[in-house]
C-alpha cells in the first residue's frame, strides 16, 4: 500500500506517527502476542514506508519523518516489546539514511529524521 500511495500522490513529506498501544503488564504476564504487538505494527509501518521511499524514489528535497519514543532510549519496563520496537524504528530509519547517502541526498533528496 505504501508504494501505491507514494506513486499516486508523490508526496514531498511522509510523516510516520502510527502505531499500536503497548500492552501494559510486567514481562511475566505478557504473552508473545502481547509483547510483540508493536513489532508487528510500528516496525512494520516504518519498514514498508522507508523501503518504498527508497524504491520509488521520492521527489528531490522530500522528507521522511519517523516519530519514535523516548522509550527507545530509556526503556519502559511495563510495556512489553514497545521500547525495542521503537528503537528498531530508529535503527532502520538511520539505515535508510546511511545505506546510500549520495543517492539519498542528491538523486532522491531523501532526508530521514527520527
Amino acid at each position: 500500500m505504501a508504494g501505491s500511495l507514494i506513486r499516486r500522490y508523490q508526496p514531498r513529506a511522509v510523516v510516520l506517527v502510527a502505531g499500536a498501544h503497548p500492552v501494559i503488564a510486567p514481562l511475566q504476564e505478557q504473552t508473545w502476542e502481547s509483547f510483540s504487538v508493536n513489532w508487528h505494527t510500528d516496525v512494520r509501518v516504518a519498514f514498508h514506508w522507508l523501503r518504498e521511499a527508497l524504491l520509488q524514489p521520492l521527489q528531490p528535497r522530500s522528507r521522511v519523518v519517523v516519530l519514535s519514543s523516548g522509550a527507545a532510549v530509556a526503556g519502559s519496563p511495563l510495556s512489553g516489546g514497545y521500547p525495542g520496537a521503537k528503537a528498531t524504528q530508529r535503527f532502520i530509519t538511520a539505515d535508510a539514511h546511511t545505506l546510500e547517502p549520495a543517492y539519498l541526498l542528491t538523486s532522491a533528496g531523501l532526508q530521514t529524521l527520527t
